[in-house]
């Protein structure tokens, strides 16, 4: 005996119901990630926070930081449990010190860091070097110019026989990245030696892997 017309016509929208469900539950799984694996801290700027990449998780919101940036897609596929902390528009001032955003304030990024830490990843210095503004000056209609600030990129950063300034700004930021990385050294060396001798209480790796996946 043939069903209903309304049972029937109920099926393809209850399999597209589940279907719908499974694809909500499985990018919720993605974007939670692990969290009972290695700790893992994550420091930089836009090119590790992810501007406008959905989905942005809004703390504070000046950060534009993604919760699909690639420290939370790498602490996926490694079962780390991740403390991001980028921010767009951060220095290696941002560091160690505050950086003010819209809406909000982002903490000292080396805040993160703490005696269990085991995973630091760090991106910085490109707004250091002024990335954005020489970004808006070189964009140019043709790759034959004329650009903002002159024909070509080049004549204006490098002239014929001047100082190659994009050069000079690179070699006077390579001494606050390595100051930076010390500071991430020195901080958890710190950290370490005053903490107690304890038997850990996480998972190994191994395990925390086979417990997320």
């Amino acid at each position: 005996m043939p069903l209903p017309v309304s049972r029937a016509a109920s099926r393809p929208r209850r399999r597209t119901f589940w279907l719908f469900l499974a694809l909500v539950l499985g990018l919720l799984t993605v974007a939670a990630g692990c969290s009972t694996g290695t700790p893992y801290v994550s420091l930089g700027d836009s090119y590790v926070s992810g501007p406008l990449v959905p989905n942005q998780t809004l703390n504070p919101v000046g950060c534009l930081r993604s919760d699909h940036n690639y420290p939370h897609l790498s602490a996926l596929a490694l079962a780390l449990s991740l403390n991001d902390v980028s921010c767009s528009g951060a220095t290696t001032a941002n560091m160690a010190g505050p950086q003010a955003v819209t809406l909000g304030t982002n903490p000292p990024q080396l805040n993160a860091l703490n005696s269990g830490t085991k995973v630091v990843t760090l991106g910085i210095g490109g707004n250091d070097i002024g990335f954005v503004s020489v970004i808006e000056n070189c964009v140019a209609a043709s790759p034959y110019g004329p650009t903002k600030v002159g024909l070509t990129c080049k004549s204006h950063y490098a002239p014929a026989g001047g100082t190659d300034q994009l050069a000079a700004a690179i070699n006077a930021t390579a001494p606050k990245v390595d100051a930076v990385l010390s500071q991430i050294h020195a901080q958890q060396r710190r950290r370490r030696s005053s903490s107690s001798a304890t038997p850990p209480s996480s998972p190994t790796p191994a395990a925390a892997t086979r417990r997320c996946r």
